[in-house]
């Protein structure tokens, strides 16, 4: 697998972290992969979130994708979908990595009530994790526009 270059420090080590993410793979088994401990797993995690500004797996994977440093990682294939407008401003809302009361806000519910959309919107989309929901999200067409450019309301299609 070939990934794109990058700037802010990140390094292929790093890219190699986010396109795990961005499969859906656990922690566990991207640190495992990479010959890594947990403890060392982690603490390469956490570096790379304050490089990027990232608040989440998922946001990490919006600026990957964003930043081009997964062009090389290919598209997983995947029937089309219809999401709700809800289920797509929660979308931009991970991508942007707003905290749960702030996606509450963005799509009208609750942040009790968040659990059972986030859950569907990942079973429609047939992804294992958050990151993983941005990463075919992107790979799909399913964000509005621009990866976190405060589109988390929009319902372009």
């Amino acid at each position: 697998m070939h990934l794109t270059s990058t700037g802010r420090g990140v390094t292929p080590l790093d890219i190699t972290i986010l396109a795990g993410l961005a499969r859906g793979h656990p922690h566990q088994r991207i640190g495992c992969d990479l010959h890594l401990t947990e403890q060392e797993f982690g603490r390469r995690i956490r570096l790379l979130f304050v490089r990027l500004g990232a608040r989440s797996g998922a946001h990490a994977v919006a600026l990957a994708y964003r930043s081009g440093w997964m062009g090389g990682l290919r598209r997983e294939a995947r029937p089309a979908v219809v999401l709700s407008d809800r289920q797509r401003a929660l979308l931009g809302c991970l991508a942007e990595g707003r905290a749960v009361a702030a996606s509450a806000s963005v799509v009208g519910l609750a942040p009790k009530s968040l659990g059972p959309l986030l859950y569907e919107l990942r079973t429609r989309l047939g992804a294992r994790t958050d990151a993983h929901a941005v990463a075919l999200a992107v790979q799909h067409g399913y964000l509005g526009g621009p990866v976190g450019s405060s589109s988390a309301g929009s319902t372009a299609r």
